[in-house]
């Protein structure tokens, strides 16, 4: 379903990855990006498969290029976009609904029975511990933290990224190449393959 809806799979990616590296006629691998990111889960891993191509290999951007999308595009040698792109939105976000006031509302009482204090943490219509919450924000900072070092370990050849510039928002091109999140802004996708292939 959501392949269907344009989702695309980090298996889909090394796929791809080894079928371009398998072809002799292929010498230059351009990742092209339109994504608001995705899960922490395969992320790392894909980004590593990126970091192992043996072909010049970079990424560039119409569109979005976000969290997750900027995590895989920063494993490459290069990050290009157009003046208009978003780029960015490094960083982490978990989001919990607490429904257990529409339970209520609704007559229903959710009661979960628990072996440990984080055990059935999230279960639909019951509120977060403030011992869950604290969990769960350090989990999502100990994330992000990776992530904040990746960036900075990718990036080196930029100079160091700004924490400020790494607080989940996105960048215009000329913006995110001031911040050293980019390596080049270019009108469109020709216009950058010429100067790859110059």
């Amino acid at each position: 379903f959501e392949k269907g809806a344009g989702c695309v799979d980090v298996d889909d990616i090394a796929a791809e990855l080894d079928e371009a590296e398998a072809d002799d006629e292929v010498k230059t691998i351009l990742m092209v990006f339109d994504t608001p990111g995705g899960m922490v889960m395969g992320t790392p891993e894909c980004g590593v498969r990126i970091l192992n191509v043996e072909k010049p290999i970079y990424a560039f951007s119409r569109g979005l290029m976000a969290s997750a999308g900027y995590w895989l595009a920063s494993c490459t040698q290069g990050i290009f976009c157009t003046t208009t792109a978003q780029v960015g939105s490094i960083g982490v976000c978990s989001s919990f609904l607490d429904l257990s006031k529409m339970a209520d509302l609704a007559g229903i009482k959710v009661k979960t029975f628990e072996s440990g204090t984080y055990k059935g943490m999230g279960t639909p219509g019951t509120s977060l511990t403030a011992e869950q919450e604290v969990y769960l924000k350090g989990r999502v900072q100990a994330l992000a933290q990776n992530f904040y070092e990746h960036v900075q370990t990718q990036r080196a050849h930029a100079g160091p990224i700004a924490a400020a510039d790494m607080q989940g928002q996105t960048f215009s091109g000329y913006e995110a190449e001031a911040k050293g999140l980019v390596d080049g802004v270019y009108n469109s996708l020709a216009e950058l393959e010429k100067f790859l292939i110059e």
